[in-house]
C-alpha cells in the first residue's frame, strides 16, 4: 500500500519540484497537487467523490458516507467530470480504474 500525498504550493515550480522528489520514491503517490489550501481541500474531496462513484455508489449514498448534502455530491462529480474532460459517470469510474485510484475488489 502506498502513500498517497497531495502537493499544495503556490508557486508552479515548488510544486513541479516536489513532485519530482516524490515520484522517484517508492511507495509515495501523488495524488494531485493544488495552488492553495482550499483548491486543495476541494481536489482532495473531489477525489474521494471519484473513489466512492468508481465503487458504483449514488449520488444519495454518497451524501451520506461523506456527510454532505446530495447538491454538493452533484457539484462535486460536476467538477471531476468538467476537469478531465469526461462526458458521464461512466468514463468517471472507467478513468478510476485505468489510473490505479481505484482497484477492482476493493469496497
Amino acid at each position: 500500500m502506498s502513500l498517497r500525498v497531495l502537493v499544495v504550493d503556490d508557486q508552479a515550480l515548488v510544486r513541479a519540484g516536489f513532485r519530482m522528489i516524490l515520484d522517484a520514491e517508492p511507495g509515495i503517490d501523488v495524488a494531485g497537487e493544488a495552488a492553495d489550501g482550499g483548491e486543495a481541500v476541494r481536489a482532495a474531496r473531489e477525489l474521494e467523490v471519484l473513489r466512492l462513484l468508481a465503487r458504483g455508489l449514488s449520488n444519495a449514498e454518497i451524501a451520506g458516507e461523506l456527510y454532505v448534502s446530495e447538491t454538493t455530491v452533484k457539484t462535486h462529480v460536476a467538477h471531476v467530470l468538467q476537469k478531465c474532460g469526461l462526458r458521464d459517470r461512466v468514463q468517471a469510474v472507467v478513468l478510476a480504474y485505468e489510473s490505479g485510484l481505484v482497484e477492482p475488489g476493493c469496497a
